[in-house]
C-alpha cells in the first residue's frame, strides 16, 4: 500500500488516474499494465496470459491519496474526520443497530467508516450495498499489545459468498486507514510525504 500526502491545497481527485497507474508502475516494475474500470466503477487490472493477477485499490482524503496493489481482490479507504458536527447521525445509519455504542467516538466511527467502506470496495458494490448491513468483528481492546506473533492482524467478516478479512493499517495524520482483502495477505506499507504532484 502505498500513501502520498501531497499537502494542504493538493487535490487528488482530477489527478487519480494517472498517480495510480504511475504508482501501480512503480510497485509491479511492469509499465504495460493499465487500469480499467467495470461496469460498476472498480478500478481492474486486466490479467495478461500467463501472469499473476494484480488488484488494486484507490483512495483519497482530501489532499491524501492512498494505492494498494496485490495477488487477491481487495478494498481500501482512508479517511478523515470531515464533518466535526455530522459524524454521530452517519455513525447511526452506517452501523447496524446490535453494533451501535451509546457514546461513540470521533475514532470508532472513523474505524467503522473505513473498514465498511474497504469492504464495499472489496465486493466492488460500492455504497449502495448498506453499510449498515455489514456486521464487523469487534475491534481489538486499545490496551491490547498488536497481535501475536505468527498471528495476523486481520480479522473475518461474514458475508453472503464467504469471509473477506479487514484490518486497520497504522493511521495517518488522523486518518483511519482500512484494507480489506479476499484473503490474508503480507502487507507493506510506503508512506510519501510532500510527493511532486504527479
Amino acid at each position: 500500500m502505498v500513501v502520498i500526502d501531497g499537502g494542504p491545497g493538493v487535490d487528488w481527485r482530477p489527478r487519480s488516474a494517472r498517480t495510480a497507474r504511475t504508482l501501480l508502475h512503480a510497485v509491479t516494475g511492469d509499465s504495460s499494465l493499465g487500469i480499467h474500470k467495470d461496469p460498476r466503477g472498480k478500478p481492474f487490472v486486466p490479467r495478461r496470459p500467463g501472469g499473476r493477477p494484480v488488484h488494486l485499490s484507490v483512495s483519497h482524503s482530501r489532499h491524501v491519496f492512498a494505492l494498494a496493489v496485490g495477488p487477491v481482490p481487495l478494498g481500501l479507504d482512508v479517511e478523515g474526520l470531515r464533518h466535526p458536527t455530522r459524524w454521530r447521525s452517519v455513525y447511526a445509519w452506517i452501523t447496524p443497530p446490535a453494533e451501535r455504542l451509546p457514546d461513540p467516538d470521533p475514532d470508532t466511527f472513523l474505524r467503522g467508516w473505513t473498514a465498511r467502506e474497504a469492504v464495499v470496495k472489496l465486493l466492488g458494490t460500492g455504497l449502495n450495498h448498506g453499510l449498515d448491513t455489514l456486521s464487523l468483528p469487534p475491534d481489538p481492546p486499545s490496551t491490547a499489545p498488536g497481535p501475536p506473533a505468527g498471528s495476523s492482524p486481520f480479522r473475518p467478516v461474514p458475508l453472503d459468498g464467504g469471509p473477506c478479512w479487514i484490518t486497520h493499517l497504522a493511521p495517518w495524520r488522523e486518518r483511519a486507514v482500512a484494507l480489506a482483502l479476499e484473503s490474508p495477505q503480507p502487507v507493506r506499507s510506503y508512506v510519501v510525504i510532500d510527493a511532486l504532484v504527479v
